[in-house]
């Protein structure tokens, strides 16, 4: 290797450094010795000298400045070559050293070479074996250097030393091995040097010559320019610096080949031009094939060279190739020779047989001639692994082809041969030709094939020795056996090549022949029975997995080529045969009509003999299902892998063939998916995994139909229908085996169709048309397995076109016309009537699947999924309109708002279809509910345009997925919306009909404001007032009848029948419910758009059909019905009466309609429902609230009617009992509505309306019979009772008291307080109800309330003056403390709610109402203090002790304490009179005064005639009434002004008490003088009261005087008494006493102490005023 420019300077310095030490050292005297000793003279000095003039020239160079090139000239070398020509191997090995570094840096000139070539000459006289190594590489560098390339002697002599240190025997081994490898590198060197200058000659390599100008190319090359001696000794610069232009290395070559052809030929004469002895023939012609087959070019390009190639060369192979396979000859002495002789021959044929040409034939006829049977086994083994070599190179054998088998004249066919004789070893190795299969020898060369793929090749050289013959026999099948598959696969890549037209230029080849169709066909006709017969017989015999391998290649390339070649006999023979191999056995059955048509060739036809069946294990029997079980060998594997190969490499070619391919692949699915299916190889993988033999043949089929992508569409539609026909062959027998079938054909026909959605179009046929065949099959399963297929090829096909990209090629599929195909035919296939209701449930799922994984991307695909949907309610299965009924439900809630206008209304076409089909209840309901939320949709969309947008033209195209519509749009769907929805409102099925009608007006009212008018008045007229009469005809006139409940089964023999509401359980009930819906939704409607409604001029008449219907609904006695008609009313007037929208007439209207309601339901014994009349009632309240401010007193009136009506008959027939203590619901409302009605705004009205509570606080309307409970036997059905009777006496007091003004106040005073005596009365009739006290309290507050008012009436001389207030004032305490006379049914001291330890049922008893009172009312404030102590006064008798009792029983206590609570109300009432009625009496006449006294007078009476329970009676009632006339008596000191009339009642008073107080006493003197005296303790307790009074009463004297009256004697007496200045001055008298005087005279007697005392105390208080005492 060269080195740069001042480190080789440098180096050689230090060489001419070594030298010279080196020559140094040989001066001295050891030196001297040593060279005595070699007999050498002293030479050395002058080494050394000129070593050191070249040092001093050297560093002189490095010195110097100039610049100039150093040139190594002949002096310069002196030195060296000094050294080579001593005899001291130190100097000789340093000058070699340092000369081959020069020579590598090209520093040595042209001229000087030779000087090198003789040193080296003299240095090859040495012995020693380092100079003679070192010799070997310098004469290597000297050759690769340019210098010498120009002179043929020194190449000569240079190659002339190599070769003599080669054959000289004296030399050492390693010389020997050394020059050995050197004399092969000189050689190549010799001839790369001759095509480097040819190359540089001729700008590039030439052409291959014609062999007939050969001779004169190597003549023109020796004789031209250049050559040696031409300008050699004219150059003086470095021999790199010059273009080599002699020709020196070519003539060189030449002659180096020429003596190479004469050692050859046994020759042992000297070489002239090499001046060598000759080398054995066995290194030569090794030598000779290294330069043939490394320097091939140089015979090709350079015509000389071609000449002596096809001269020389060839003659001398061909005529040692002879002689060395002569069977007469001792092959044995010549083997390494023919071994030569092989390897050369080989050589020669691959490299040079377009030169050879026909000299080829003769060639390989005598290799076939050397492998014949006669010869030797070690013979004919070399020859087949030449043969093997030969038959590898495609190109070659197609040179053969062509020249040879072609031709129809040619007599030898050598490609034909080559394939019969290794065929015909084969078979005569293994036994097969005679038909005796040698099963040893075919597991001998399966041993051999193994030990091969373990690296263990056989070798002739090592193992063939050593061998036994059958082994080497067996390597010799080994090697024809390579030798067939050899050719098989030239013929197969010279098939690819013609067919692909597009060859390779064999390497180093200058030109080729042509590969044409027609050699291969020819070829391959001529010799494919022969080779499927021999690996048909070895494969069948063979276990050897590596053997089975190389064999099933042979197979592959075979089929192959035979297939591209359209030899379909052959190629259809070649798979026949390879099926047997693989698992057509395991059901050959099913195959059998696959494969009838089909002309096949099996290997017993091809070789005579029939091969042996696969080699496959079953479990049970020879024809195994898949469900058996199987052990796959490697064999079956291999021959699978194999057989999927070739549908691979031929897709294209295969056509019916395809049968027999996708039979073995419909077989190995069965088995694959068989659990008991295993291989031979002993599994590593996971428990539960396949085997890796079973994975990766499922990894092949897999592969096999994911390549169909990149097959042509004629190839696919072939394996469709090869798939067709398996998939029909195996139905069968799949539908015979348990469990589901499992159609492997029809699952990968299905792959097939998903792996080639870009040709959808071209497939789709043969797979529908292969559905059809399954879908009509008898066994449910095999139909069911079939819609599976159609469910995963339509998703799948729509994933991969929706997912693909615009460069995939499913993106460049039209999408729609994909859709429209998928959906159509299922359609079609929906519509076929020969199919089970099955595949009609199985295609509707299909569309359901296809809507849930791809209804967002489906644009023409709508158009035949709705049309397919509309043909299923028509059908009677509800299994199949429930399924399909899914995929509607789908489409409408996800995938409706991207639908364009048509599509649109096809939706709604269906879901109306499907709400009307009268199979399936649940679905017509969602039905209505999926048109609901359309509804709401169809308002989205149209919602989206611009309040102005015009109306497109319906051709417009279909909308994106961002779609809109028009108005025009929005109008045509929202009215077939609507009439969908009228059609459902009508259906038999009452809950189907409800939920329409409930959608419908849901609907209407939702997008009301968006309707036109055209749309309201469609809808108003012909829709909605249509339908209501309809539903309302309907509801009237259906029957009432018990319907019969559904049978919906039977449980243990006995029938199961639906529950059905008693609400529900007849026709009308049904049509009833859907009325109230109908009438409900009126009423929202009218809530949301009365106003829109008014502004069309026929609603008027609308408004007047509705209150009919209204009117009768109400009036119906159906409770539902009846609600609904109210509540119509109700939320109209609430919604829009305050609002003024509602006109006068509307209203008036519909008060009307109520009161036509209200007549049917507030009546004795309505039929109407409870419900219905409260919410009657909520009605009027809600008019009033809604339209107060527009009523008129008409109004308010006919309202009053309505409550008192409804208050006085509160029950209907069918309303349940209520408990005693609470009020009927409606009557409760009604009353609690009452002070909501105050006539703020029209005062006038308050009379008629506190007439209107009168009307009801009549105790003649109560219940004729009436317990001492209160309640009524029959549960007051009547509805008016005594608790009701009381809240209507507090809402009387509330109103009168706390609202009315004075004027209503005075006007109704007299028919209050007579209505209030009238309840008062019932004191004596129905003691134990509470209403009597209740009134008692009121009475009081009313009279507290009224008076004044009345009185201010009679002042200011209104034009109404109640006169009839006092006469009716004083009936009422007439009937209250006198009684009218009538006794009572029963009159219990107690009530017997107090005997058995309980308060009065009614919440207001007599203490709340003493307490509480009724509106708040404190009864005790009523009651003056004075009557208080009084009524305590007369409790308790002058004298007699006040004890607290102790113990007492807690009856009697709690009747003890309503007791004194009702005599404290009948004093308060008594107190009402006396101090507030007689006390606020101007207005009143003289008879009303005397009427109220002659009341209290009348009281003392009472207590004798009427035994009155828990009242003041007896002595404590007549204590206190002698009280009050005491105090009326007292009155009377002021005489004027307003206390006027104090003093007339006095003077009408005392008069009467004095005869009162007489007639006592006289009483009294009459018991004294019967001796009864103290017997009658009341009569006593009388009279001690009136002496009381008598002995403390002093009264005016105005007063005085009435009673004086007509007693002359008695005024005169008085007069003389008023006389007195102490009368003056007191101003108050006794002189009544006077009047008296003899009564109490008369009871003088007595024996009491007690009426003595008091009675001496009043005849006392005479004498003091007679001035007696």
């Amino acid at each position: 290797m060269g080195l740069k420019g001042d480190e080789f300077y440098q180096q050689l310095e230090n060489d001419l450094k070594q030298l010279a030490g080196e020559a140094k050292r040989s001066d001295t005297f050891t030196g001297q010795l040593s060279g005595l000793l070699l007999l050498s003279g002293p030479e050395h000095p002058h080494i050394r000298e000129a070593t050191d003039r070249s040092l001093a020239k050297l560093r002189a160079w490095k010195e110097d400045e100039s610049g100039h090139t150093f040139v190594i000239d002949k002096d310069f070398l002196k030195p060296f070559l000094a050294a080579c020509e001593s005899k001291s191997t130190k100097l000789t090995v340093a000058a070699l050293v340092s000369l081959q570094k020069q020579l590598a840096n090209d520093a040595i000139l042209h001229r000087d070479v030779i000087a090198v070539v003789h040193a080296l000459e003299q240095v090859e006289k040495l012995h020693d074996e380092g100079p003679q190594l070192k010799l070997l590489q310098t004469s290597l560098t000297l050759l690769q250097s340019p210098a010498i390339t120009q002179n043929e002697d020194a190449i000569a002599a240079v190659l002339g030393i190599c070769f003599r240190s080669l054959a000289n025997a004296k030399n050492t081994d390693s010389v020997v091995s050394t020059a050995a490898a050197t004399v092969r590198q000189a050689v190549a060197l010799v001839f790369e040097n001759v095509l480097t200058i040819n190359t540089e000659k001729n700008g590039a390599l030439a052409a291959i010559s014609p062999m007939a100008d050969a001779a004169a190319g190597v003549s023109q090359t020796l004789s031209a320019p250049g050559s040696p001696g031409s300008d050699a000794s004219t150059s003086n610069g470095p021999l790199s610096s010059h273009a080599a232009t002699a020709p020196g290395s070519l003539n060189a070559a030449l002659k180096l080949l020429e003596d190479l052809c004469v050692m050859a030929t046994a020759s042992e004469a000297m070489l002239r031009w090499l001046k060598a002895p000759a080398l054995p023939r066995s290194f030569v012609l090794d030598l000779l094939d290294f330069v043939l087959a490394n320097h091939a070019t140089v015979f090709r390009v350079i015509p000389a060279f071609e000449h002596a190639l096809l001269v020389r060369i060839s003659q001398l192979l061909i005529t040692r190739l002879q002689n060395l396979l002569d069977p007469a000859g001792e092959p044995a002495t010549h083997t390494l020779e023919l071994k030569v002789v092989l390897r050369v021959t080989r050589t020669t044929l691959k490299n040079f047989y377009l030169q050879l040409h026909s000299k080829c034939g003769v060639f390989i006829e005598a290799l076939l001639a050397g492998s014949a049977a006669g010869c030797t086994l070690w013979q004919r083994i070399s020859v087949m692994q030449i043969i093997r070599q030969l038959c590898s190179d495609a190109h070659f054998i197609n040179f053969l082809c062509s020249i040879y088998d072609v031709p129809q004249d040619s007599k030898v066919k050598l490609v034909h041969k080559l394939v019969l004789c290794c065929t015909t070893t084969a078979d005569d190795n293994t036994g097969f030709s005679s038909g005796h299969p040698d099963e040893v020898a075919v597991n001998a060369v399966a041993s051999l094939y193994q030990s091969r793929a373990h690296g263990k090749d056989w070798h002739m050289d090592t193992d063939y020795g050593q061998a036994s013959l059958e082994v080497g026999g067996a390597y010799l099948t080994t090697v024809a056996i390579d030798c067939l598959l050899a050719l098989v696969s030239a013929f197969e890549k010279l098939t690819d090549i013609a067919v692909e037209d597009t060859p390779a230029t064999p390497k180093a080849q200058g030109s080729r022949i042509p590969v044409t169709t027609e050699a291969c066909t020819v070829t391959m006709t001529a010799s494919w029975r022969a080779i499927l017969g021999t690996l048909s017989q070895l494969l069948a015999h063979s276990s050897g997995e590596e053997l089975i391998l190389n064999l099933l290649r042979g197979y592959q390339l075979c089929t192959q080529a035979c297939g591209i070649l359209d030899l379909n006999e052959a190629r259809d023979a070649f798979l026949s045969s390879l099926c047997d191999f693989t698992l057509s056995a395991v059901d050959e059955s099913s195959l059998q009509a696959a494969t009838s048509g089909l002309d096949v060739t099996s290997p017993s036809s091809a070789k005579g003999t029939r091969g042996q069946p696969p080699d496959i294990h079953r479990s049970q029997s020879g024809k195994a299902e898949a469900g058996e079980g199987m052990i796959l060998t490697p064999k079956n594997v291999q021959a699978l892998r194999t057989l999927f190969n070739i549908a691979h490499r031929l897709d294209h070619k295969l056509g019916s063939s395809w049968v027999l391919v996708l039979g073995n692949l419909n077989t190995l699915d069965r088995i694959l998916h068989s659990p008991r299916t295993t291989t031979q190889e002993v599994s590593a993988g996971p428990a539960g995994s396949l085997p890796a033999d079973l994975a990766i043949l499922a990894t092949a089929a897999d592969q096999l139909f994911e390549s169909t992508s990149r097959m042509s569409t004629d190839s696919v539609e072939n394996m469709l229908t090869a798939l067709q026909t398996v998939s029909n062959g195996s139905i069968p027998a799949a539908a015979a085996q348990p469990g589901p079938p499992k159609l492997f054909a029809l699952g990968r026909m299905v792959e097939t169709l998903l792996f080639n959605v870009s040709r959808i179009h071209s497939l789709w046929p043969t797979f529908l048309n292969h559905l059809m065949e399954v879908l009509g099959n008898q066994k449910v399963a095999v139909r069911i397995a079939g819609l599976d297929a159609l469910a995963k090829s339509t998703s799948g096909i729509l994933t991969r076109i929706i997912k693909a990209g615009p460069n995939d090629p499913e993106g460049q599929v039209d999408e729609s016309a994909v859709e429209n195909m998928l959906v159509a035919s299922i359609e079609s296939l929906y519509s076929e009537d020969d199919y089970e209701p099955d595949i009609r449930k199985g295609l509707l799922r299909i569309i359901l699947q296809i809507l849930q994984r791809h209804g967002e991307q489906l644009t023409a695909g709508w158009l035949p999924m709705l049309r397919l949907l509309a043909k299923v309610p028509q059908g009677d299965e509800v299994e199949v309109i429930g399924l399909a009924f899914q995929s509607v439900q789908l489409l409408c809630s996800d995938y409706m708002s991207s639908l364009s206008f048509e599509m649109l209304q096809r939706s709604l076409e269906v879901a109306a279809l499907y709400g009307s089909q009268q199979m399936d209840m649940n679905v017509s309901l969602t039905a209505v509910g999926l048109l609901w939320n359309a509804s709401d949709l169809i308002s989205k969309l149209h919602s989206k345009l611009p309040l102005e947008a015009v109306a497109a033209d319906s051709s417009s195209p279909a909308p994106s997925p961002s779609f809109k519509i028009d108005a025009v749009q929005y109008e045509e769907l929202i009215r077939q919306l609507f009439g969908a929805l009228q059609g459902l409102s009508t259906d038999p099925r009452p809950e189907i009909r409800n939920s329409g009608m409930r959608t419908f007006f849901t609907v209407v009212v939702s997008q009301g404001a968006k309707l036109t008018t055209p749309v309201w008045d469609e809808l108003l007229w012909e829709m909605m007032f249509p339908l209501l009469h309809t539903v309302h005809h309907i509801s009237a006139t259906s029957s009432k009848e018990e319907a019969n409940p559904e049978v919906l089964g039977k449980l243990r023999g006995v029938s199961v029948k639906m529950l059905v509401h008693h609400s529900r359980n007849s026709e009308q009930k049904q049509w009833d419910e859907t009325l109230v819906l109908a009438l409900a939704g009126m009423a929202r409607l009218l809530k949301s758009h009365l106003p829109l409604l008014l502004t069309f001029p026929a609603f008027a008449e609308g408004w007047e059909d509705l209150m009919k219907i209204v009117e009768s609904s109400m009036a119906s006695g159906r409770k539902e019905t009846a609600m609904a008609a109210i509540a119509i009313i109700a939320s109209t007037v609430q919604a829009h009466g305050s609002s003024r929208v509602l006109t006068h007439a509307m209203w008036k209207r519909a008060m009307q309609a109520l009161h036509v309601g209200i007549q049917a339901a507030a009546c004795p014994g309505t039929i109407v429902p409870l419900q219905a009349r409260l919410d009657l009632v909520s009605a009027i309240s809600q008019m009033q609230v809604s339209l107060h401010e527009v009523f008129d007193s008409s109004d308010f009136l006919q309202i009053f009617g309505w409550l008192e009506t409804f208050i006085k008959h509160p029950v209907g027939q069918d309303d349940p009992p209520f408990l005693s203590g609470t009020l009927p619901a409606v009557q409760k409302a009604a009353l609690g509505m009452l002070p909501t009605f105050l006539p703020l705004q029209l005062p006038d009205l308050w009379p008629d309306l506190i007439m209107t509570v009168l009307h009801i606080t009549d105790p003649s309307l109560l219940e004729s019979t009436l317990g001492h409970d209160g309640c009524s036997p029959r549960s007051h059905r009547t509805g008016l009772s005594s608790f009701s009777m009381e809240k209507v006496v507090d809402l009387l007091l509330q109103l009168y008291r706390d609202h009315a003004p004075w004027q209503a106040k005075a006007t109704t005073f007299a028919a209050v307080i007579s209505s209030l005596g009238q309840c008062m009365a019932l004191r004596y009739t129905a003691y134990a109800q509470d209403l009597w006290r209740v009134a008692a309290g009121a009475f009081n507050a009313v009279i507290a309330a009224g008076l004044p008012a009345v009185n201010i009436a009679f002042v200011n001389q209104e034009t109404s003056m109640p006169e009839e207030a006092w006469p009716s004032l004083a009936e009422a305490y007439r009937l209250f403390l006198l009684g009218s006379g009538e006794q009572p049914e029963q009159l219990p001291s107690t009530p017997s709610n107090l005997r058995n330890g309980m308060l009065p049922a009614s919440p207001s008893n007599a203490k709340a109402y003493l307490s509480n009172g009724p509106a708040a009312l404190d009864q005790h404030h009523l009651i003056s203090g004075d009557s208080r102590n009084s009524l305590k006064a007369a409790s308790h008798p002058v004298g007699a002790a006040v004890t607290e009792p102790s113990e007492v029983d807690s009856d009697e206590a709690l009747g003890t304490s309503v007791s004194q609570m009702d005599a404290e109300l009948e004093a308060a009432v008594l107190d009402t009179l006396t101090e507030t009625v007689l006390v606020s009496c101007a207005n009143m006449p003289s008879e009303s005064r005397q009427q109220l006294v002659s009341i209290v007078d009348q009281g003392l009476e009472r207590g004798r005639a009427r035994n009155i329970p828990n009242s003041a009676a007896g002595s404590r009632y007549t204590h206190l009434c002698l009280r009050k006339m005491y105090v009326l008596c007292s009155r009377g000191a002021e005489a004027s002004g307003a206390q006027l009339c104090l003093l007339q009642v006095a003077q009408i008073t005392l008069p009467i008490f004095l005869a009162r107080c007489d007639t006592i006493l006289k009483a009294y003197a009459a018991v004294i003088r019967a001796g009864k005296d103290g017997l009658d303790a009341m009569q006593t307790d009388e009279l001690l009261c009136v002496l009381e009074i008598l002995a403390t009463m002093s009264i005016s004297s105005a007063v005085a005087d009435a009673a004086l009256e007509g007693r002359r004697h008695l005024q005169a007496l008085t007069e003389v008494r008023r006389k007195r200045e102490d009368h003056v001055e007191q101003g108050r008298e006794r002189t009544h006493l006077f009047a008296l005087y003899s009564g109490l005279c008369l009871c003088t007697s007595t024996r009491d102490v007690r009426v003595s005392q008091l009675l001496q105390d009043v005849l006392l208080a005479v004498g003091e005023e007679l001035q007696l005492a």
